[in-house]
């Protein structure tokens, strides 16, 4: 990742029109990842994900786990960890491999607070925990849920996982998590201290 960009192009199978656009930046692969994932996955994509969580999952029917609340903290997360990377900490994103390794990275050198550290992995926690239970339901990968089919004729009928009770708060926290990141992170002044 530290490889400048032009021979990041020579060395790899890449597709000729990322080649030129890789043969003309001076910076590393490293930057060019991360600038492409932030306008590729911080873009329009995080602030819907955001817009649907302000507007009130719980008022929503069906909404998706993976999109609107997991995909955004991973990335966001991701995103956040290939900023810090430096070579004084003695990682590298090859070694952190997994979302908590980051979120760890990011709160011991400093990049994040521990107290919004916690409050992503618990966001990421509540939503992947509702995961695993509507994959469990569905017998298959089932990404989309409701809070109450009250709001959704065709929801029960199509299969859709309705949220158990107690899941209700941490998925909801989940959303203001999403929805605090995403303002911050919009307006330049990121990483807040807390959500």
């Amino acid at each position: 990742m530290h490889m400048p960009s032009a021979a990041a192009a020579e060395k790899g199978d890449v597709r000729v029109a990322m080649k030129r656009q890789l043969r003309a930046r001076i910076d590393t692969l490293r930057d060019f990842v991360v600038e492409e994932l932030k306008r590729w996955r911080l873009g329009a994509a995080f602030e819907s994900a955001a817009s649907r969580a302000r507007d009130g999952l719980a008022d929503q029917a069906p909404y998706s786990f993976k999109e609107h609340l997991y995909r955004p903290l991973q990335v966001l997360v991701s995103v956040s960890a290939l900023e810090a990377e430096d070579a004084s900490l003695d990682v590298s994103m090859d070694t952190l491999h997994s979302t908590n390794m980051r979120l760890r990275l990011l709160r011991e050198s400093g990049h994040w607070s521990p107290e919004l550290a916690d409050q992503v992995r618990r966001a990421l926690a509540a939503v992947t925990g509702a995961r695993v239970l509507a994959h469990t339901q569905a017998q298959a990968e089932q990404n989309v849920a409701c809070f109450s089919f009250d709001n959704c004729s065709t929801c029960d009928a199509e299969g859709l996982y309705k949220l158990l009770e107690e899941l209700q708060a941490p998925i909801l926290f989940a959303g203001q998590v999403v929805v605090c990141l995403a303002e911050v992170y919009n307006s330049g002044n990121f990483p807040p201290s807390s959500c």
